[in-house]
């Protein structure tokens, strides 16, 4: 979970996915701070997968689903991917269901197979605070086959052991719009803190909702977790969610809606 962003492995919060931090320069006041790239070096390969639990009340384990995503570096600057996870779509962790469903409809799964998407980052300024251009097509479904498009921008700013990451993204939807693949908005912020130069905590939340009628469908969820670098090229990540801890819908109890996320990730 440590800054948010798969194809960042670093637990320190710096560096970049396949590559060691990045050094350190001196701000004005001459204080070292770190310098961030939010994209997968040239020719390297990232694979995060997620195993997605519900531990909602009275629907615990159901469903059960594991959600892949792959990232390449096409250039330093370009990276692609093919994502399956909520986290990778839109930035939030806490989202079930996606990519691999295991347990069955009887268990909470609409399908076997459902919801992948092809993103793209192009990497634009260096520095402690680090931007990036995000977005991509997102297959909803693909039964009935429900396409959006992601528009969508991820910042982050950096320095010693403390990092915040800002990935604002508007998702409009290309077809199916009178069957709900309306206009989404979704502003993930995260905090980042290493305690350990392996081992990182972070918390996470921000705002989502359909851009019409905004402020009667806005919802607030939360986040808490952590990662450890087992190695240079291997991390372990996990997060506890309460998608739904601000809700404006009066029949949804906030601490009844519970996820949990393990992860495990490579780079070659």
């Amino acid at each position: 979970m440590v800054g948010l962003d798969q194809r960042q492995r670093h637990v320190d919060a710096g560096g970049d996915a396949g590559r060691g931090p990045q050094p350190a320069i001196d701000d004005e006041d001459g204080v070292a701070v770190d310098v961030d790239r939010m994209t997968v070096p040239a020719k390297q390969l990232v694979i995060h997968a997620l195993l997605e639990v519900n531990l909602s009340d009275q629907a615990v384990g159901e469903p059960i689903s594991i959600a892949p995503d792959i990232w390449y570096g096409a250039t330093d600057k370009l990276t692609l991917g093919l994502i399956h996870s909520g986290h990778a779509a839109g930035g939030f962790f806490g989202r079930v269901g996606d990519g691999l469903c295991l347990t069955g409809e009887d268990k909470g799964c609409a399908k076997v197979y459902d919801r992948a998407g092809l993103l793209a980052r192009y990497h634009l300024h260096d520095g402690p605070f680090t931007v990036a251009l995000d977005g991509g097509l997102l297959a909803q479904s693909f039964d009935p086959f429900t396409v959006s498009l992601k528009l969508g921008i991820a910042a982050r700013w950096h320095r010693g052991k403390v990092a915040f990451d800002l990935a604002p993204n508007l998702w409009f939807g290309l077809n199916e719009r009178d069957a709900g693949n309306e206009a989404q908005i979704a502003v993930p912020l995260s905090i980042t803190y290493a305690v350990a130069p392996r081992l990182a905590l972070a918390a996470q939340t921000g705002l989502a909702a359909p851009v019409q009628d905004l402020s009667d469908n806005l919802v607030v969820p939360f986040s808490v977790g952590a990662q450890v670098l087992a190695t240079d090229s291997l991390f372990f990540d996990l997060a506890f969610s309460l998608p739904r801890l601000i809700d404006q819908d009066d029949n949804v109890d906030a601490l009844d809606i519970r996820t949990l996320t393990l992860g495990v990730g490579h780079g070659f």
